[in-house]
């Protein structure tokens, strides 16, 4: 259990959110200092590299605001054998600064620390009642972090981080994209019930986009956010997911904020699109002339943002007996052949590449078995087209 406290009454080393030897991957909001690093997107990670002289504890000093996270503390070389602990944790609710406890180095060594965000933008479990029933003052138990500042033990000395990945993509997508539900895993948490156990079913790094990502040793931004469609979100009427579509987000930095806007200086080498989908989980659909310009549209800002980057949108995934998400696959080939970019292209992943049999996840998300069969079949592919070995 990871534990947080006003704790560590013995004497540590603060190192401020926006030291230079800090390394972030993802987007993030960094020009507060009041408020420290502030983000609210799936996969946004902090990581550090020390010299510890002791044992002691690794503390992140922040605000969670009730997200899910994972913290991997490993030697880089130490006295003693190598050591590795990773822990999983959901964050106290928002509005207080705490220190959490991440992990316990052994002695003196090397280490490196990893913190990760597990969920997705203001998780959509508990507010699917009070939305549908015009409550949004209730909607939104998650809230954006705010990351202040890490406390090591005493006489550590600050690294400067491992070099970055060479490669970078981008995933842009809805529920099955940020890892909704993939860790659900027992019958109650599969129905709509399970949308009441707020956070502990969601784990990103479970999901395709994170696996995809350490698979090519890639960077990864993830902009994703369960039932967001491309011209209409999931059950539109109901206003269960808001009304802001996820193209409408792409130029944000923060997903449940308009400012400040994202500057696009970070350039990935592809971008994976799983979007359209959503727009199929709704009595009337939308109409193919206004997916095609949406679509099209997207492409269009994506491309103009990066330039020389490859665009795979991508769509399906289906099991044998429910084929909701290879629906759009038409529409969404059609744009792509549309929008007419040599390094714009379309793969569908074919009905049965999951199976019937698989274990499901909550409300029929992928689990890991899935997430890892769609990696399995997406790996060669962007590796051939990107060239990478």
């Amino acid at each position: 259990m990871v534990m947080t406290e006003p704790l560590i009454s013995k004497e540590c080393v603060r190192v401020e959110f926006n030291d230079p030897n800090v390394q972030y991957e993802g987007r993030l909001a960094k020009e507060d200092s009041q408020n420290g690093a502030q983000y609210d997107w799936p996969l946004v990670a902090i990581s550090i590299r020390f010299r510890s002289e002791e044992a002691g504890p690794v503390v992140a000093v922040m605000d969670g605001a009730f997200n899910r996270f994972s913290a991997l503390v490993t030697s880089e070389d130490t006295v003693g054998p190598a050591f590795s602990e990773k822990r999983i944790f959901t964050a106290e609710a928002p509005g207080t600064v705490r220190k959490v406890v991440l992990g316990q180095v052994p002695g003196r060594g090397v280490y490196r620390v990893k913190l990760a965000k597990l969920t997705e933008p203001c998780h959509t479990g508990m507010p699917m009642l009070p939305r549908y029933f015009g409550m949004g003052w209730m909607s939104g138990m998650q809230g954006v972090v705010s990351f202040r500042a890490w406390e090591l033990p005493s006489g550590s000395t600050l690294l400067p981080p491992p070099d970055r990945p060479q490669r970078r993509i981008e995933v842009i997508g809805g529920s099955d994209t940020c890892g909704c539900g993939a860790e659900s895993s027992d019958t109650r948490k599969r129905t709509w019930w399970g949308a009441f156990s707020r956070n502990e079913i969601h784990n990103a790094e479970l999901c395709y986009s994170y696996q995809l990502a350490t698979r090519l040793n890639a960077e990864v931004h993830v902009e994703a956010w369960t039932g967001k469609g491309l011209v209409k979100n999931a059950f539109n009427l109901c206003n269960i997911f808001g009304k802001e579509t996820l193209p409408q987000l792409l130029d944000r930095t923060l997903a449940t904020s308009k400012s400040p806007l994202w500057d696009f200086d970070w350039i990935p080498h592809a971008v994976l699109i799983d979007c359209g989908g959503n727009d199929y989980n709704n009595a009337k659909p939308t109409s193919e002339d206004d997916f095609s310009d949406a679509y099209t549209d997207m492409l269009h800002m994506l491309r103009h943002n990066y330039p020389e980057a490859f665009l795979i949108s991508m769509c399906g995934g289906s099991t044998p007996s429910d084929h909701r998400r290879n629906k759009a696959a038409g529409r969404v080939s059609r744009a792509v052949k549309r929008f007419a970019d040599n390094k714009a292209v379309f793969i569908e992943v074919p009905i049965g590449i999951t199976s019937d049999d698989d274990p499901q996840g909550h409300m029929s998300h992928h689990s890991e078995v899935g997430h890892t069969k769609i990696s399995d079949f997406l790996e060669p592919q962007i590796r051939e087209l990107m060239g990478w070995t």
